[in-house]
């Protein structure tokens, strides 16, 4: 028989595939109100909000989006396929590298300082002030989720140091919500809905099995590639 294939390195762990393009990816539908967003958008269902779209040969463009709209197609398609991977490597990694894994109950973690590593939450997460993630442009932050991801109004995710937005990752076992006014750092990887409240900001991906909200005043930006090293 064959021998096993190997465990997934950090840098499969942050490689995307076809998402990577992306700055929102959902199965479900999309909505937003006055958002900007920075990447490409693909849904397997509905998008509301975005009008004027304008068609293109296979895709679509709207003044909201500095990107591509993909909806339905084999372009979205291979989006979600590549996240639901995505999602399933980070699963993987976790198992395989158990012994690195710092292992937590979950609850309210507003306050703390983290620094580059993997971070794993066996309840939910509710960020209820300020964090700041620590390190270098090479370092690698995971956290994951088993349940949801909640972050209060005004709460902002800090970055010190030169630590790179493409190298954070957040995996949510539940639904993801952003109240008004808060910034995040990362992509997130989340089973259920992402919700951003009004004037919350994402430097990172929102790819969702479920759906995703944008209020007004929202802003999504896809980061540069990662620059990984654990």
């Amino acid at each position: 028989s064959p021998p096993p294939s190997p465990p997934p390195s950090i840098a499969s762990v942050l490689h995307l595939g076809s998402a990577s393009t992306f700055a929102l990816v959902s199965k479900a539908a999309i909505s937003c109100a006055t958002s900007v967003i920075t990447g490409d958008v693909g849904s397997l269902a509905a998008l509301t909000g975005f009008a004027p779209l304008v068609a293109m040969a296979d895709y679509a463009t709207s003044d909201k989006v500095v990107g591509k709209i993909y909806v339905g197609g084999d372009t979205a398609a291979a989006a979600v396929a590549d996240m639901e991977k995505a999602n399933d490597v980070v699963d993987i990694f976790f198992t395989a590298n158990v012994a690195d894994v710092v292992l937590n109950a979950g609850g309210a973690i507003g306050g703390l300082d983290f620094t580059k590593g993997v971070y794993k939450f066996t309840s939910f997460v509710a960020i209820t002030s300020d964090i700041t993630l620590k390190g270098s442009a090479t370092d690698v932050f995971i956290f994951s989720v088993s349940s949801y991801l909640s972050i209060a109004a005004g709460v902002r995710v800090k970055l010190d140091g030169q630590v790179n937005a493409a190298n954070i990752l957040w995996q949510v076992g539940g639904s993801t919500s952003l109240a008004a006014g808060v910034h995040l750092e990362g992509s997130l990887l989340s089973l259920g809905a992402i919700t951003l409240g009004a004037s919350a900001s994402l430097n990172g991906r929102a790819l969702s099995r479920g759906a995703i909200s944008l209020a007004a005043g929202t802003a999504v930006s896809q980061p540069g590639p990662p620059s990984s090293e654990l």
